[in-house]
């Protein structure tokens, strides 16, 4: 018995930036735990935490996506961008919160940035675009709530 395989197989352009976006919130993931680790307020470390989670749930939704649509996503630590010596965004414990929320901006850009991109792809399927659309959308309320919770805190 012969067996067809109906998986959708995307362009490897789609595929690449999919990929992409997966490791920028990896990235992001990860330097929010870093972060979260040497922040006191609870809010706030609460607040980063749940990013660093959001940012862990939607590469991990992308990486099963990916996977069905034929390509291969190599979780490897290598592959991770680890803070370097010379990064202008570096955390240390000495930071205030006004420079841990401008760390947690421009990740935000970054973030932004990539999925914009994938959305403006043209040749993406419409149930990876609404996937794309709800990730996006999720991450913008956290970052809004983010924002909120700086306001709050700088009164």
């Amino acid at each position: 018995m012969h067996t067809i395989n109906h998986i959708y197989h995307a362009p490897a352009g789609i595929l690449d930036q999919l990929k992409q976006l997966f490791t920028i919130l990896t990235n992001c993931k990860t330097n929010y735990e870093s972060i979260a680790t040497k922040i006191k307020d609870k809010d706030l470390h609460r607040t980063i935490i749940w990013l660093a989670q959001e940012n862990n749930q939607y590469a991990y939704e992308l990486s099963c996506q990916i996977e069905t649509m034929g390509g291969h996503i190599e979780v490897n630590p290598q592959h991770i961008k680890q803070p370097r010596e010379d990064d202008n965004l570096e955390f240390s414990p000495l930071n205030t919160d006004k420079e841990i929320f401008a760390i947690c901006a421009h990740n935000e850009k970054e973030v932004i940035k990539a999925y914009r991109k994938v959305l403006n792809e043209p040749y993406l399927a419409s149930g990876i675009k609404n996937m794309i659309r709800y990730q996006l959308n999720g991450l913008l309320c956290a970052f809004q709530r983010l924002r909120l919770l700086n306001a709050s805190l700088h009164r």
